[in-house]
């Protein structure tokens, strides 16, 4: 989904660390109780202010917070801000268990055979040819049928019929895209880096590939917002349980989308 080989990585909270963190912890407690026992005759403990209404509803920024690692995501309403890869503010809630990487790409369970997430980017070109990959790009229209049609079009990958949908509180045209059974992917530049895979497009305001991968479907959602494309891309592994399908629809549904009053940056 990233456009480089996929790689495991280790857990990032092992259980060697989180022994060393609860004894630091039972440290930390024991000098704290020592300090206060020495200076409660002469020092007054005020007790912390309660956590306002508005303080837990606040949502929490969460756009790049992370680098290549998949780093924890607090359950709850987070803002994400326009950027090189969305052209408007819009909030979106996760449940527990997910993770943000790079600063941008939203998943559930990476790097494992039952992935599943989203992220938004900025494409105005894809490739004539996704085997090939890093080869001829076509430039792709303004408007969000542009890209749709340019999709269709593209030779390699099995698509679906475009569906009308919502994204959040946005109408939205979803296309499906999926490798075809049978296709010889030995041949593709990408098995020369160990992705069975084809790389459809790369958004060079994003700096951001689309590698689809042989076993899952990747959901290209197009949207008109306030007449500047937009697009999500959400995918899932053949062998995501449909409870987890269900969970990234649900996050999905949750997003709200802000206004587009100038451009990324400006």
């Amino acid at each position: 989904m990233t456009g480089s080989a996929t790689r495991r990585r280790r857990q990032p909270w092992s259980s060697a660390l989180l022994l060393s963190m609860q004894l630091s912890m039972l440290l930390s407690m024991l000098l704290s109780m020592l300090l206060g026992l020495a200076a409660c005759s002469t020092t007054a403990v005020t007790a912390p202010a309660p956590e306002t209404a508005s303080a837990k509803a606040a949502p929490a920024t969460t756009f790049g917070t992370s680098g290549e690692d998949p780093m924890p995501i607090e359950a709850g309403a987070h803002s994400v801000e326009r950027s090189a890869w969305s052209v408007v503010d819009f909030t979106v809630t996760f449940p527990p268990g997910w993770t943000e990487q790079y600063g941008h790409v939203y998943s559930k369970h990476p790097d494992e055979d039952t992935e599943f997430g989203f992220y938004a980017v900025v494409v105005d070109e894809i490739y004539d040819d996704p085997c090939k990959g890093e080869g001829l790009p076509i430039r792709v229209g303004p408007s969000w049928d542009d890209l749709v049609t340019a999709l269709q079009e593209q030779p390699g990958t099995e698509q679906g019929a475009p569906v009308q949908a919502r994204l959040g509180d946005r109408l939205t045209t979803r296309i499906d895209l999926r490798i075809p059974q049978g296709l010889d992917l030995t041949s593709c530049r990408l098995w020369q880096d160990g992705v069975a895979g084809l790389q459809v497009w790369y958004s060079r305001p994003a700096d951001k590939y689309f590698v689809l991968g042989a076993d899952g479907v990747g959901s290209v959602h197009v949207l008109d917002i306030d007449g500047r494309r937009q697009v999500f891309l959400s995918h899932h592994h053949d062998a995501t349980a449909p409870s987890d399908l269900a969970e990234l629809q649900q996050v999905l549904d949750s997003i709200r989308f802000g206004e587009t009053s100038a451009a990324p940056g400006g």
